[in-house]
């Protein structure tokens, strides 16, 4: 937890009055303590720092928050930390160094503070555009009024041509006029505002920008798309980067899923989910609480617990589990490559990388006592470790002619007028033998993912030893449940996998543990090994899965809708294709199995990834409903006591639809399309029922059937 958070002040929440930021919050205003620097008191925040950290650390109390996990803690500590900026940002209204939340009442709450974050993020709650277009017109004021700034704007204008306008995709997004833009572009590579090196290179470092002009600390990930495309206009022409791209985006045409941020501008959508506003209602509930216990700096409970959040729901806000399911051509299309991948080089590729590792080890250790540069790129061109001597004949097919990455240290304009970078293409002509490794994990990703239906976080968290075999069984996978809901305890659980996800898995496995010996390293995880840098060894964070599964999209060309845009998978898609699935092959009876695979505690989480899967698929829907009818219908299963009375009406229309006196005499076939007719006409249907009951039970078939006259012939 930083506590340096700086405030519209310009000074951090720990400054003690002498310095904007201290080491230390107990409170003294003796000289001694900062020689030189007079106490000022009206810059004093600890006590309102230690208001703060009381109410933190209280709200992982057993009386507060019986159960309340890492994650979770974090959550509240951002939210109440957001809380303080907002109300220093209105210090002559709400007082906050003296009363810090005291002055804040419901209407505040509800109105002002919870409203405008759902609406408009922190850009919108700090009023982050207004105050930053505010700096930098006076900016512009100082250019024209320091005769020598100007002509040094000049200068710079002359010399780098980068600094002119940026292209047509990002000239409706302009925040000044293309003059003063450009100018401004001027000023900001003289003071060092643009990132120098890398694929980052060009592109406007933000929490700097923001944190000198305007006394914020924020991250872009933070800022709302519209205020990032209007910033993105003061890049250099020729960054990497443009307005609606960020520096990760290495795909090589438009991505169908995953929005840019031009879209999400143009479809008016809040930043922020319902989940926003389940994580406060928590949140206010226990500091509800709080206040009655421990009311320092905090408004009566009652503020609190009058909290509606109407104004807040009266939003669009995206519904929570709005992930997209992967569309099964698309899955299916990644699995058979991905298996295709790991059987015809996988094995392979592990040897001739840990080899050729060994080599390069050994060839540091000499050199490093010469003081002779030990990194890749120069001992990837010695003659004696040249890669095409020996590499494996089956591994010709993927044309390795380096170590490292070919799309290292690339700083071009690579995007295209679509949105896409067409030299991430370049990897199905040639890679570097990273880039084999990214896909060989990338592979390993896509199985797991849509044989075994893991969470990107239980995945980032499996152990080295996370692989169990029992005789006469198969392959388990163990791992860290990575859900951790408001609050609630994570657990260790097993599940089956298939005998190549095992196999996968294996491969990165004995890949990673060779890293970490060469390297020393401690870690126990198995994705603790391989990074972007050949010469290092390191953890994989969910940024670089995303990376390593867009490169295997590309490299496998998966293919692209009427629009030219490709669907580039994503673990939680890959989770929702296999729920989808097992759902589509054993239908409404199986609702259990399905939960207890994914990790879910209820059966409704379960039916709301089925219903969001299906989204758009009613035909199969009902012939999944249809399937399962038929089978109450001949005995196979059991229906629920309250639905007797209507699967024996249903089972008499089916009878007398026929002219038959037995369900055994009536083709399965047509029996399953009458069935879907009645669905279809809305006079039978069959949905779950969520309830709790004294066995354990958390569901049941409803069959739901319309007066006797919809059934007239």
């Amino acid at each position: 937890m930083n506590w340096h958070r700086m405030m519209a002040t310009g000074v951090c929440l720990t400054s003690n009055g002498y310095e904007s930021r201290s080491a230390s919050s107990l409170l003294t205003t003796s000289p001694a303590k900062v020689s030189g620097n007079p106490y000022q008191a009206e810059l004093d925040y600890r006590h309102a720092l230690n208001r703060v950290k009381r109410i933190v650390f209280f709200y992982r109390h057993p009386r507060i928050s019986r159960r309340c996990g890492t994650t979770h803690y974090c959550q509240f500590f951002q939210w109440i930390m957001t809380l303080t900026e907002w109300v220093f940002l209105h210090s002559e209204r709400f007082k906050p160094q003296l009363h810090l939340f005291e002055n804040i009442d419901t209407t505040d709450l509800d109105h002002e503070f919870l409203f405008k974050w759902a609406s408009g993020g922190k850009t919108e709650l700090l009023d982050l555009e207004s105050r930053i277009e505010k700096a930098l017109i006076n900016v512009l004021a100082s250019i024209e009024g320091d005769p020598e700034l100007a002509e040094q704007i000049d200068s710079s204008l002359a010399d780098l041509p980068g600094l002119t306008l940026p292209d047509h995709r990002v000239s409706e997004w302009l925040m000044f006029p293309p003059a003063q833009t450009t100018r401004l572009r001027a000023w900001l590579e003289l003071k060092g505002y643009f990132r120098a090196n890398g694929a980052s290179r060009g592109r406007l470092a933000i929490q700097p920008l923001f944190r000198d002009l305007i006394n914020q600390d924020v991250k872009a990930d933070h800022l709302s798309p519209p205020l990032l495309l209007r910033l993105g206009t003061l890049n250099q022409a020729d960054a990497p980067q443009q307005a609606g791209f960020t520096s990760r985006h290495s795909r090589e045409k438009p991505s169908i899923n995953i929005e840019q941020v031009d879209q999400g501008v143009r479809d008016q959508t809040p930043p922020l989910r319902m989940e926003f506003v389940d994580m406060s209602r928590l949140h206010i509930r226990k500091l509800s609480l709080l206040s009655a216990n421990c009311d320092a700096g905090l408004p009566p409970s009652t503020v609190w617990s009058q909290v509606t959040f109407a104004p807040t729901l009266t939003l669009d806000l995206e519904p929570k589990g709005s992930t997209p399911t992967a569309p099964p051509e698309v899955a299916l299309h990644c699995l058979g490559h991905a298996i295709r991948f790991v059987l015809s080089y996988g094995d392979d590729l592990v040897d001739y990388a840990i080899k050729v590792k060994n080599r390069l080890h050994a060839e540091q250790v000499r050199r490093a006592p010469l003081g002779i540069s030990r990194h890749v790129s120069y001992l990837d061109k010695l003659p004696t470790l040249s890669l095409r001597s020996d590499i494996p004949t089956s591994l010709a097919p993927l044309r390795i002619d380096r170590i490292h990455s070919i799309f290292r240290g690339k700083s071009t304009p690579i995007f295209s007028n679509d949105g896409g970078k067409p030299i991430a293409g370049t990897i199905r002509e040639h890679m570097g033998l990273v880039d084999a490794l990214h896909l060989l994990e990338a592979c390993m990703f896509v199985i797991v993912g849509t044989t075994a239906a893991r969470r990107q976080i239980e995945l980032r968290k499996l152990e080295d030893d996370c692989l169990a075999k029992i005789v006469g069984t198969g392959w388990y996978l163990k791992f860290g449940l990575g859900k951790d809901i408001l609050g609630n305890a994570q657990g260790q659980l097993t599940r089956c996998i298939p005998n190549l996800a095992a196999t996968a898995v294996g491969q990165i496995r004995r890949l990673n543990r060779a890293w970490r010996s060469l390297h020393q390293a401690a870690s126990k995880k198995l994705l603790y090994g391989v990074t972007g840098n050949f010469d290092a060894c390191g953890n994989t964070t969910g940024m670089q899965i995303n990376q390593r599964l867009d490169l295997f999209c590309d490299y496998i060309e998966v293919p692209l809708d009427e629009n030219g845009h490709r669907w580039y998978l994503r673990t939680h898609e890959m989770r929702r294709f296999w729920a989808y699935s097992f759902f589509y092959k054993f239908g409404l009876g199986e609702l259990h199995t399905i939960g207890w695979f994914l990790g879910h505690r209820e059966s409704e989480q379960t039916w709301a990834y089925i219903r969001e899967s299906f989204d758009g698929r009613d035909n199969e829907m009902r012939q999944i409903k249809a399937a399962y009818a038929s089978s109450i219908l001949g005995g196979r299963h059991l229906a629920h006591d309250e639905s007797g009375q209507a699967v024996t009406k249903i089972r008499e229309v089916v009878l007398k639809h026929f002219g038959c006196s037995q369900l055994t005499l009536i083709d399965s076939g047509d029996l399953q399309a009458y069935l879907e007719n009645i669905l279809e006409d809305g006079i039978l249907e069959i949905e779950p029922k969520f309830i709790r009951d004294v066995n354990g039970a958390d569901y049941e078939i409803m069959w739901i059937v319309r007066p006797k006259d919809a059934f007239n012939d």
